[in-house]
């Protein structure tokens, strides 16, 4: 029987049926296409994919006249093959003004098993039971798309800006998984957490696997479980595909150069970027390392967090944390260096920061109001730093900060008390690999990795 997922994205939808486009975004694999196909389609969207090779060749040879024929509300998949198509779709949604709304409901369930694919088979599932439902109001089209759609559409605009609403679908998370609906992310702001005991910390072994596995649906719900050389195998052949020169049309991509500059980054998830290294350790000016960087991130392969240390103005690629969007990426990425994870602290404690950040990252993405992601780290030569900061829409921060260690001593919360010095911050949290949930003082508190991402140390 196919195990069903249901993805909390969906609900955020709801919010923004006023909007004539929603853009749904994410890596290949990440569950879109089995998202709109099970829940949009039987509530009256049509549906064309431009993955579809005669499709894309007839859209390209009239994309206005294509858009306008299309049944509305719409769904067109796969949106970044085509480049007229967000303005086509921009002209199509402002001659139309407001579109109708459909009332029915249905449930999402997403799914993996042996031989599954996007959108049939065992891979998909309704269920009426769960009564999920999206809100589609005003909204003529919905984009979805395995790489940024539209960002540079009219001379560098996006053209479909105060049109559309953006959402990415990232991975699966923990909770997600074990059917935890609440954002983690509102939890982190408002919710009261609660000393706890966590009884199945995973060991060394069992938190490898689960970082190698990953959250993309085809590994993490496999059914029987991959074993590590077939995980190894599925991780490298996909993306490779994601790297193929027809995912980003129109952007002269070389494949090799690609991945060694992706396994560069892989392999210091969490690291701050420093294209010069990065460069020399490649053979590579930093110009092409910049620019394929740029690539890999509109490819959801990889995502940045901003240090909030430094002036606006002032951020760029070279003072961001690099993350990957799937630990599995890293996991895979390293074994292919022979780097074992649990035998050396320097990579296991920043793929354990990954996995954290990843799982805030996504609960952030269906929050009511979703917070901004930042890093801190101070200026000079023993620099404090936070791991990740949450700055609500209010203004109050959240610093999580991460630590491959088993007991909780003063240094460890070094970064915590020099942001809370440094700015008002609103809470603090420690993840570390111990097994108490304890309150270090009014607003600060160590929680195991476990009950972290699971979120089950928090008051009903």
């Amino acid at each position: 029987m196919t195990r069903l997922i249901r993805r909390p994205l969906v609900d955020a939808l709801d919010a923004y049926g006023f909007r004539p486009v929603l853009i749904l975004e994410g890596a290949r694999g990440v569950g879109k296409t089995t998202a709109v196909r099970a829940q949009l389609v039987p509530r009256g969207y049509s549906y064309a994919t431009l993955a579809d090779a005669a499709t894309l060749a007839l859209a390209a040879q009239d994309v206005a006249g294509w858009v306008e024929r299309l049944a509305r509300p719409a769904v067109i998949d796969e949106a970044q093959l085509l480049p007229g198509l967000p303005l086509a779709v921009k002209e199509a949604a402002d001659r139309a003004g407001p579109g109708v709304g459909i009332g029915q409901e249905a449930g999402l369930g997403v799914g993996a098993g042996p031989g599954a694919a996007a959108g049939a088979g065992p891979g998909v599932g309704i269920g009426q039971e769960t009564g999920l439902g999206v809100g589609i109001g005003a909204n003529q089209f919905v984009l979805t798309g395995s790489a940024s759609i539209g960002r540079q559409g009219l001379g560098g605009a996006d053209p479909l800006t105060r049109r559309a609403q953006r959402f990415t679908m990232l991975p699966l998370t923990v909770r997600e998984m074990e059917g935890r609906e609440r954002s983690l992310a509102e939890a982190l702001f408002e919710a009261e957490p609660i000393a706890a005991t966590s009884q199945n910390e995973p060991n060394d072994t069992e938190l490898v696997a689960l970082l190698a596995r990953g959250g993309l649906p085809a590994y993490a719900l496999a059914e029987p479980p991959l074993s590590p050389s077939q995980l190894s195998l599925a991780v490298r052949a996909d993306t490779l595909g994601l790297l193929s020169e027809t995912m980003l049309p129109g952007e002269a991509l070389n494949s090799i150069t690609a991945r060694s500059i992706l396994g560069e980054m892989a392999r210091c998830p969490g690291g701050i970027v420093n294209l010069s290294k990065a460069g020399a350790a490649l053979h590579l000016d930093q110009r092409t390392v910049a620019r394929y960087l740029g690539l890999l991130e509109r490819l959801f392969l990889v995502w940045w967090l901003p240090n909030l240390a430094t002036e606006p103005g002032r951020q760029s690629a070279a003072r961001s944390k690099v993350h990957p969007v799937d630990t599995s990426i890293s996991v895979e990425s390293l074994g292919r260096a022979g780097a074992a994870p649990a035998e050396s602290p320097q990579v296991f404690g920043p793929l354990i920061e990954s996995h954290v950040a990843n799982q805030v990252r996504a609960a952030a993405s269906w929050a009511a109001e979703p917070p901004d992601l930042f890093y801190w780290r101070q200026a000079g030569n023993r620099p404090a730093e936070v791991d990740l900061v949450l700055r609500d829409p209010r203004g109050r921060l959240v610093g999580i900060e991460v630590k491959n260690t088993t007991r909780v001593g003063p240094d460890d919360l070094r970064g915590l008390r020099s942001l809370a010095r440094d700015r008002s911050i609103h809470r603090s949290f420690l993840v570390y690999r111990g097994t108490q949930t304890l309150q270090v003082d009014r607003s600060t508190w160590a929680v195991p990795l476990r009950a972290f991402v699971c979120g089950d140390w928090f008051a009903s």
